[in-house]
Order: C-alpha cells, then sequence, then structure tokens
C-alpha cells in the first residue's frame, strides 16, 4: 500500500515554495495592496519611485529567500521545528487577518485563535504532501503582488505620472505675492470669544492678523477629513472618494499659479502640487537675495529619516489589518495619526517664561529634531518655508500646511513636547463631560503653540517686506469635537459645530485694516477667495464662489457637509444640510472664555500655595507617576481614587506646593473615581517637579491623600 510521503519534490525546493505562497497570503500581498492603494503614503513621507519599486521587490521576495538560506544551513534535527515555527507564524498572521475582516477586533481573541489555527494547521500541512503541493502551486502570490503592485496600482501609476501642466498660460499682468498656510483641526469654537472676536489672551497672532484682514466667521468646512477637505479648498470643487493627489485634481491653486509664480510649497497629508519645484523641501525663489539676519542654509530633509517614515507607516497599516487596537480608535488617516514619540524624546527650549505676545524662537520651535513621525516633523518643515521667503524679482507663492493643531496633544504652548499619560481619550457615552473638557485644554495648548508658529510666519513676512504688498491666506481645513458620545471627526448633531466651523482669514494686498465678514463661506470658496485678490479669473467650473458673489448670498443660511465614514477608507454616507444661523449660534455658546475648571469646587485655589488641613488615609493611583518622578514633562494629571470617597468631593492637584488644577470625580471607560487635571506650565513647569493631590471635601476641608502609581 503506498504510504503518504510528506514530500513528493526535493525538501528544499519544495520548502521554498511553500514559503513563497506562505508569505504571499501573510505579508507580500496585504502588504503591496496597502502600498498600492495608498499613494499619499509615498508623497506625504516624499520617498522616490526608485526606493517604492525597490522596496516593493525586496518586501515580496527577499525574507522567503533568506528563511530558506536559513533552512539549508540548518541540520535535520533542527530544520523540522524551524519549518513549523516559520510555517505557524506565517500562518497566524494570515488567520489574524481573517478575523479582523470578520470585524474579530479582541486582540486577545484574535492572538489566541490565530494561534491555535495556526499551528494545528502547519502540524497538518507539514506531514501532509497534498497540502504542500497546494501551497506549492501559491507560490506565485508573491510575483503576482509584485507585478500588479506595478502594473495595476494607483500608487504607481501616480509615481510614473507625466508632470503637471499650468492651467493658464503666462500672463504680463503684475501680481502680488501670495502666502497661504494651513493649519490642521482647529475649530473656530476654540479660537473665539465669547463677545465674538478672536480670543486675543490665547491667540494674540491670529487675533493681531485679523486687525489687518478680513475673517470669514462663519466660514466651514464641506469635509471633516483632511483627505478630501484640502482638496475641496485648493480646487474649488465638492469632495470625492479619491486621494489628494494632483494626478486626481490637476486643476488646483498650484496649476492655477504656476505659469507666473514660483511655487515654494511645503504640502502635509495631501500632494496637489505637480511640479518639479514641488518635489523635495521648497526653494527659494532664484532671485531672491538672503537677507542679512539669514545665518542657515535651507534645512534638507534626511532621506533616511523619510524611508523610516515610510516603512514604519507601512508596517504600522499592515499590524492594524490583522489586530485593529481595541482601547484607541482610528482617529484620522494613516497621514495625519503619528505615532506617540517615546517617554524619553524631549524638546529642548529656553527657561525664561514665554512671551505670549510674541513669535517663538528658532529654539522654541525648531523642535523636530529626533522626532519620529509626521506631527512632530511639521515645525521643521515650517522652518524651511520661512527661509525660502525673500524679497526678489520674481512673484512667488508660499504655501505651507502645518499639521497642528491635529491630535495627538503633545505639545504645550511654547512648543515643547510632553509625554501622554492615562488611558487613551475615547468619547463614548460612559465618560463625563469633564474628561472631554480636560482634553480640550490639552488641544488649546497646542493651538496655541500653532498660533506662535502663526507669529512667526508674519514676522517673516515683515522682516523681508513681503507682508504689505502680499496675498496672505490662514485657514484650518476642518474642526474638531469635544462633546461626549461623539466621535471627534465624525459627523453628529452634537458635534458639527466643533467639527464644521473653522478659522479663515485672508489679507489683501495693501490692506491695513481689518473686518468680520459673516457671509455663509465654505471651503469650496477658498480658492475663488483668494483668486479674486489676486486678480485672476478662474479658468474651469466651480462648486464655490467668492463672498460678494450671487452664488454665497444665493445659500442664505443654509450649509451642507459630505459626511464619510472614517478618513483612511471613506465611504460618503450622504450630505448633511444644516442651519448656519442655529449651528454658528451654538459656536459661540462653546467659547471657552476664562478657566475651564472655573465652576469646579475649589478653583479659586488654582494658582496659589498648596495647604492641607490633614492627611487622609486614602491612596490616589496616578498614571505616570514614575515618569514623573524621573523627570519628564507630563501634559496632565491622570487617576483614580480608591473606592469609598464622596463623590461630591473634587481632587486638588499641586506641583511644587502650587496648586495646577482641580477636578471631578466620575467614571472614564471600566475606571471609577477618575480624574484629570491638564497641567499649565504658565503655572508651574512640571518637569522634575514634586506631586501632591489632596481631596476636597464639600465644605472646602482639604485632605492630603497618599500618591502612589497607577
Amino acid at each position: 500500500m503506498a504510504t503518504d510521503n510528506p514530500y513528493t519534490a526535493p525538501r528544499s525546493v519544495q520548502w521554498l515554495l511553500v514559503l513563497l505562497g506562505l508569505w504571499g497570503f501573510a505579508v507580500a500581498q496585504p502588504v503591496l495592496g496597502i502600498l498600492g492603494a495608498n499613494p499619499v503614503l509615498t508623497s506625504s513621507t516624499n520617498v522616490s519611485r526608485p526606493y517604492v519599486f525597490t522596496f516593493a521587490a525586496i518586501v515580496a521576495l527577499a525574507p522567503p529567500v533568506a528563511l530558506w538560506s536559513v533552512d539549508l544551513a540548518l541540520g535535520s534535527r533542527l530544520r523540522w521545528g524551524q519549518r513549523f515555527v516559520v510555517a505557524a507564524a506565517l500562518l497566524a498572521l494570515f488567520v489574524g487577518r481573517l478575523l479582523n475582516t470578520a470585524k474579530i477586533t479582541n486582540a486577545a481573541l484574535v492572538i489566541g485563535v490565530s494561534l491555535v489555527v495556526a499551528a494545528g494547521a502547519a502540524w497538518f500541512g507539514l506531514q501532509r504532501s497534498a497540502a504542500q503541493r497546494f501551497l506549492s502551486f501559491t507560490a506565485i502570490l508573491p510575483f503576482l503582488a509584485v507585478g500588479t503592485f506595478f502594473l495595476g496600482s494607483e500608487t504607481a501609476d501616480f509615481l510614473q505620472a507625466e508632470p503637471a501642466v499650468a492651467a493658464l498660460a503666462p500672463s504680463e499682468v503684475e501680481r502680488p505675492p501670495v502666502v497661504v498656510l494651513v493649519l490642521d483641526e482647529l475649530p473656530t469654537m476654540s479660537i473665539i470669544a465669547p463677545d465674538g472676536t478672536i480670543d486675543a489672551d490665547r491667540f494674540p497672532n491670529l487675533a493681531a492678523f485679523g486687525g489687518d484682514a478680513t475673517w470669514y466667521r462663519h466660514f466651514s468646512t464641506v469635509s471633516p477629513f483632511t483627505s478630501s477637505a484640502i482638496p475641496a479648498m485648493f480646487t474649488g470643487t465638492n469632495p470625492t472618494n479619491e486621494n489628494g493627489l494632483w494626478t486626481n485634481f490637476p486643476n488646483n491653486i498650484f496649476s492655477l499659479l504656476a505659469a507666473d509664480y514660483h511655487l515654494a510649497v511645503a504640502e502635509g497629508s495631501t500632494k496637489l502640487c505637480g511640479f518639479a519645484a514641488c518635489e523635495n523641501d521648497p526653494l527659494r525663489p532664484p532671485s531672491a537675495t538672503p537677507s542679512t539676519d539669514a545665518t542657515e542654509a535651507p534645512v534638507k530633509r534626511d532621506s533616511g529619516e523619510d524611508a523610516d517614515r515610510f516603512r514604519s507607516t507601512l508596517a504600522r497599516l499592515w499590524w492594524e489589518g490583522i489586530i485593529e487596537p481595541s482601547g484607541t480608535p482610528a482617529l484620522d488617516d494613516f497621514a495625519e495619526q503619528p505615532v506617540q514619540p517615546s517617554a524619553t524624546t524631549t524638546a529642548s527650549v529656553p527657561d525664561a517664561p514665554p512671551d505670549t505676545a510674541r513669535a517663538l524662537t528658532d529654539d522654541e520651535f525648531r523642535v523636530a529634531r529626533g522626532f519620529q513621525s509626521g506631527i512632530e516633523g511639521q515645525p521643521q518643515r515650517f522652518v524651511q518655508l520661512l527661509d525660502t521667503m525673500h524679497e526678489g524679482d520674481e512673484t512667488a507663492l508660499y504655501f505651507g500646511h502645518v499639521l497642528l493643531p491635529h491630535q495627538p496633544f503633545m505639545f504645550d504652548q511654547r512648543g515643547r513636547m510632553f509625554v501622554r499619560t492615562g488611558e487613551p481619550y475615547e468619547p463614548t457615552e460612559n465618560v463625563t463631560p469633564w474628561v472631554a473638557t480636560t482634553v480640550r485644554q490639552l488641544h488649546l495648548s497646542q493651538a496655541q503653540y500653532a498660533d506662535a508658529l502663526v507669529g512667526e510666519l508674519l514676522e517673516r513676512l515683515h522682516d523681508t517686506e513681503l507682508y504689505d504688498d502680499a496675498v496672505v491666506a490662514i485657514v484650518a481645513d476642518h474642526g474638531i469635537s469635544f462633546e461626549t458620545g461623539t466621535h471627534p471627526r465624525e459627523y453628529s448633531p452634537e458635534g458639527l459645530p466643533g467639527i464644521a466651523y473653522a478659522p479663515f482669514l485672508v489679507k489683501a494686498a495693501g490692506q491695513t485694516t481689518g473686518t468680520i465678514d459673516d457671509s455663509n463661506m465654505l471651503s469650496v470658496d477658498v480658492l475663488p477667495t483668494i483668486a479674486e485678490a489676486i486678480g485672476i479669473e478662474m479658468p474651469w467650473t466651480l462648486d464655490g464662489a467668492t463672498p460678494s458673489s450671487d452664488a454665497v448670498a444665493a445659500r442664505g443660511s443654509e450649509k451642507y457637509l459630505y459626511d464619510y465614514s472614517d478618513a483612511f477608507d471613506p465611504e460618503l454616507i450622504g450630505i448633511v444640510t444644516f442651519d448656519d444661523d442655529e449651528a454658528f449660534g451654538r459656536v459661540l455658546a462653546g467659547a471657552v472664555g476664562g478657566r475651564h475648571d472655573h465652576d469646579i469646587g475649589g478653583a479659586d485655589l488654582v494658582g496659589g500655595t498648596f495647604e492641607p488641613q490633614s492627611n487622609a488615609a486614602r491612596v490616589a493611583s496616578v498614571a505616570g507617576l514614575e515618569q514623573l518622578r524621573s523627570g519628564e514633562r507630563l501634559g496632565s494629571i491622570t487617576g483614580t481614587l480608591e473606592a469609598g470617597v464622596d463623590v461630591d468631593s473634587t481632587v486638588v492637584v499641586a506641583l511644587n506646593d502650587v496648586v495646577v488644577g482641580v477636578s471631578p470625580l466620575g467614571p472614564y471607560h471600566s475606571l471609577q473615581n477618575y480624574f484629570a487635571v491638564a497641567i499649565d506650565p504658565e503655572l508651574v513647569d512640571p518637569v522634575g517637579a514634586t506631586l501632591r493631590i489632596a481631596l476636597r471635601s464639600s465644605d472646602g476641608t482639604l485632605q492630603e491623600m497618599e500618591v502612589s502609581p497607577a
């Protein structure tokens, strides 16, 4: 009787074929599928076409060949064990992806089921020649993945596209310089004061610019996600599901101005500029004469860091397709969702207290050195853009998209990075409004940092004598909501005012008097408004219009927002219409005004000396306590109190015996008696500070508690 021989071909050759098949299922096909479907990944990380194509070939073919080489070097006793481990690992990755596709996102369950199924399948497969023969036939998968990527992917098409073409012929008309700064995820609700003006205390530089510019106060986005909001703003057309690339949107601000303008462009998570000048870091106009105070050449971004960011982002996306993080919501797409910095990463800044009315020094905002991801690299690209600004004979467009104050919130007002501690913010129903308010304070700190960068831009424009004659536009692509029970960016009636309304200010050439225009402006109106200020008639059909046009007047108070499922893989749910008068009224009602904790018991103690009356036999468990004690900068103090405390009590937090905040108690996810205090560095520098916590009873008595790590 014939026996079932586990090998029907030379063992080493068949194992190579099996490896190629398993690798194709587990890694090559999903990785190249992700890369091929997301050309923005290559454009936002600035990697070259040769690098991407070489990377694709290596990731698909090199690892299985390397594993096969290891197999050849092993003795027969070790070989079977090595093959079992490799086969089980690759099968586990494949099974995990299948489970994730089936919407099973519990990490422990996915890992457990994947390991058990993979171990059984690997054991069975190594005993059965039929299974090995089947997998041998799938050895073509990595080659198919490479071929599909090279010949049929959107990324390959984008990398091999012909250069962009100017939308207009060169003009003999003298044009003004144009400066466009795009901020990211900044709601009007954050910058507006209760009286309807820009909050000059928190945002002195935006307020100062508003004194010279027109602030379109009722401006709102037509998309809550950058990937579609930016194209809408700078093409003047309504959102689509296409990636924000110039190959998908050839008619845009860059093609409009390319014939007459030098392009100095630092885009963020989109790539709408397809001209040679935009391939690398922004460059000065050829005729620009460096100013006498310029001490540095333009900073060239290190290609090794770009490649590292490209690989790490792609690896994260692939891994999330296997085990979707169950505790952290996917708040945005990969281009806007940077990784959390390492706990030891800090920024070096002067020790002098900040002057909120001035722009930051180079040392304060050039915090990008050593940082790991997109948002952390933005200030350096901002510096590069500023360095291009010089007087010269050529008219230039200076365009910068800064991914600030976009989450995650990790910068204080002075641009110093802090360590985030405690549970990740997830705006579920089991979250008290106080937790959302505390997270909003961290957002406001980062927004004030963005305002300081605005000040640096304005100072540079004045120093180079570009400001008076330039058209200057500052705009945010969308806002963010901090309403509990709502997604920070996806549409909900409760979150709409925070998500939809964002700042848009334009200074015309020669304008010196600020005005507030309450026209019903939308993000598709940004490019027509800029074009009108320049004196250019738009050469393509628009969905947007200029502020004084009949089209804007005809809108009345009706606005609209494209409601997408998410940013990474958007599906249009529908187009939401809403009333501007009602929604903007809620924007004003949500203005921050004074301190966020003014109505919390013990708020009068903030800024004063910590003076408890007695000690309580209770323990406060604090997240990040060890990091604080080791000298790291924390942005907030969060933790829990043991059961049995009076829920009407409040927690008083002090650093170096200065009260920095108070917090009520409440639930947060599965935690009870949770407290959270955002640290204001204006009160005390948290680095190396001593933490003390007291429980404040309803009669005002303070009882100091023992502090322990959570």
